[in-house]
């Protein structure tokens, strides 16, 4: 199947129990590793039972082919005790210790010391069982339903993105190309997710090869960051690895993550703690040219009392299932506001903000207040002797007369009228309201009237337009004084 194809029936579940790599050979007793003759004992009864706190962690790993190496990878490894593990730029012959069961990518694409059979670029561990299931980019990326014993399943996206002068695809893109084209793809796969498994948690973890740290930024490039920011946001998904929450650059100014962990801006996971290892001020040259990065996740039913750290099991009986609990409000914070920024900053975007509700814009002084209504008309079309209205928008406020300056919101009416012909195209492509929109709907003439009793003055936005058109369907505007924000406001 080529890179960025889908797979049929978008994305499927293989029928297996635990997905096996490579060599890596199955069996009723566990799974056997040919390259070391070890066995891991996998028992539904030896499984960790569904946890209040969890762990979940991802290191690339730097393609561990040396067995001295691997061992002192697997020593860094036993240290986080992760729950689940996303390894990049892995081998076959690399397991990261007991008890894992595991789904990984089928290979390489790259090149020279990158395309051996035995490397992987990753590798998704868990303590917990799994279910493969495929992604498009069958070679950066691997998926998996991941199933605890005693709780919800959730699923864990693995990814490598290309980095700076890497290719990608085929034919094969370079440089920030390879990178749009890669993250579209992926966020293709995260959104066929999240459709088909509404009810459970998405975490996306691995190499994004980009750091998201506005300030002093360390790996990638702007206009690459920028698309993984975007990505992000678009997908419901939070970088818990950013910002605030990163622990490279929280300990090492010089440094920041480029290997992300990513989890569902609602998510009913808390972010507790995220950590790096190995312990050092830059990685260690032996072991990986990238840190690794873990957060504990905590659930829970009502607040945390003291704010325990959840890895003592003395605390763990606080932290109970909430339907409801969001992520930390502090790291989806800083991320929303570094997203703008570096949307605002760049030439091909440009960022719309929600423009607040106030219903008050003074108070009364005691003087003697008008009313007035904003009004607004969405149409079949311009010609109002053949066109007709849909919708009817108005907002009644009082305003001072002499001064023209407006006090407070009284109300709001909005409804929809069904025309007495099919929806234009041409106007549907305006408004998006729908024949089925407005079937069987009529614009409530006496409550109209009622909206508008004691009214001074009537406001829209272009008053030519909406006034011939709203004084040929309600007559009682033609009753009424007419002024044109448009025209009459000197903006």
């Amino acid at each position: 199947m080529p890179i960025g194809s889908k797979p049929s029936g978008c994305l499927k579940r293989t029928a297996q129990l635990s997905a096996v790599h490579g060599d890596l050979k199955a069996n009723r007793w566990g799974f056997e590793f040919p390259h070391s003759g070890r066995k891991c004992e996998v028992s539904d009864s030896g499984r960790k039972p569904f946890p209040m706190c969890m762990k979940i962690a991802t290191w690339n790993v730097n393609r561990p082919v040396n067995a001295a190496r691997r061992e002192a990878i697997r020593a860094e490894i036993d240290k986080i005790a992760a729950d689940v593990l996303v390894l990049t730029e892995t081998h076959d012959g690399f397991y990261p210790g007991l008890p894992f069961s595991c789904s990984s990518a089928p290979g390489r694409d790259g090149v020279g010391r990158y395309k051996s059979p035995e490397h992987r670029w990753v590798t998704i561990w868990s303590h917990y069982r799994l279910e493969k299931i495929e992604t498009s980019d069958h070679k950066r990326t691997t998926a998996a339903r991941v199933f605890p014993i005693d709780g919800m399943p959730f699923l864990v996206f693995g990814t490598v993105l290309p980095w700076q002068d890497s290719e990608w695809g085929n034919p094969p893109s370079r440089g920030a190309a390879a990178f749009d084209n890669a993250l579209k793809v992926q966020v293709s796969d995260w959104t066929d997710l999240r459709h088909e498994y509404p009810t459970d948690e998405l975490f996306v973890l691995g190499d994004f090869n980009q750091d998201l740290a506005l300030n002093k930024p360390y790996c990638g490039a702007a206009a690459t960051r920028t698309m993984l920011i975007a990505a992000l946001a678009n997908c419901g998904l939070v970088a818990i690895t950013a910002g605030g929450g990163d622990p490279i650059r929280r300990d090492l100014s010089d440094f920041a993550c480029i290997d992300h962990i990513c989890a569902l801006r609602n998510s009913r996971w808390r972010s507790k703690k995220t950590e790096r290892w190995p312990d050092a001020t830059k990685p260690p040259k032996g072991l990986s040219d990238h840190f690794g990065v873990a957060i504990t996740l905590a659930l829970h039913r009502g607040p945390i009392v003291g704010h325990e750290e959840p890895d003592s099991p003395t605390n763990l009986s606080t932290l109970q299932l909430s339907e409801n609990f969001e992520m930390s409000k502090t790291i989806e914070e800083s991320a929303i506001a570094d997203a703008v920024r570096l949307l605002d900053a760049h030439p091909d975007f440009k960022v719309i903000r929600r423009i607040p509700l106030r219903m008050m814009f003074a108070e009364n002084d005691g003087r003697v207040l008008s009313k007035g209504v904003v009004v607004d008309t969405e149409t079949t079309g311009l010609d109002p002797d053949k066109d007709a209205i849909i919708e009817l928008g108005m907002v009644l406020f009082e305003f001072d007369q002499e001064t023209g300056k407006a006090y407070r919101v009284l109300e709001s009416f909005s409804q929809l009228e069904a025309p007495s012909f099919p929806m234009p195209l041409e106007s549907l492509a305006v408004h998006g309201i729908t024949n089925e929109m407005v079937e069987g709907r009529r614009i409530d003439d006496v409550e109209v009237e009622r909206f508008l009793r004691g009214v001074s003055l009537v406001v829209a936005h272009h008053s030519r337009f909406d006034r011939v058109f709203l004084e040929k369907r309600l007559p009682i505007f033609e009753s009424l004084p007419w002024g044109c924000s448009l025209a009459q406001v000197d903006w």
